[in-house]
């Protein structure tokens, strides 16, 4: 479990993107890691969902397409930007993106988080690089949450795409008439 948390800790320090929760440090005490984070005060977006009572909803009563476009578009920015430094998260679900409410500017911003399965995306490194035991273990290991694992990780295949399923999750929330294929569109 160190080692995991340790891999987990070295991911986050080496990243830094508007659309990905921020890491400030840690400290460790007793056989426990403190990680110090940025403060996301909109929960994460499952909740979100769960409970949106706002009058921020469609003619479908489901999400408001300005909340869709900037939650596709921020996540798909941000995993984007793990992809092009060789890092997959592995664990992409709503409860794993998290909310910044701006209220003054009637504004949210979409982070990140839980890196706990990200791993290097091995399949793009040579062998010249330095790649820590742990990385290589993890990268082979079938993590995840269950029914949001994608069908690259469960096969161990190549897994870069394996961060991107979770739309279809939220994309019918705006709309029940939406499909693969509108989305696709996107």
């Amino acid at each position: 479990m160190k080692q995991l948390i340790e891999s987990e800790i070295e991911i986050l320090s080496n990243i830094d993107h508007k659309n990905i929760i921020k890491f400030y440090g840690y400290s460790y005490n007793k056989g426990v890691y403190y990680l110090r984070m940025e403060y996301c005060n909109g929960g994460d977006v499952y909740e979100y969902l769960k409970k949106n009572n706002s009058s921020d909803k469609n003619s479908f009563n489901g999400v408001s397409n300005k909340f869709l476009y900037e939650f596709i578009k921020q996540t798909s920015d941000g995993l984007v930007y793990l992809h092009k430094n060789n890092i997959i998260h592995r664990d992409i679900k709503l409860h794993n993106v998290l909310m910044i409410n701006d209220k003054k500017k009637n504004d949210i911003v979409f982070k990140i988080s839980d890196f706990g399965f990200a791993c290097y995306d091995l399949t793009t490194l040579t062998s010249d690089n330095d790649i820590h035991d742990v990385m290589i273990k993890k990268y082979y290991k079938l993590c995840g949450t269950p029914y949001y694992m994608a069908p690259e990780i469960i096969l161990n295949v190549s897994i870069v795409y394996c961060d991107v399923t979770f739309i279809l999750e939220v994309a019918p929330l705006a709309n029940p008439q939406w499909s693969v294929a509108k989305l696709n569109r996107l």
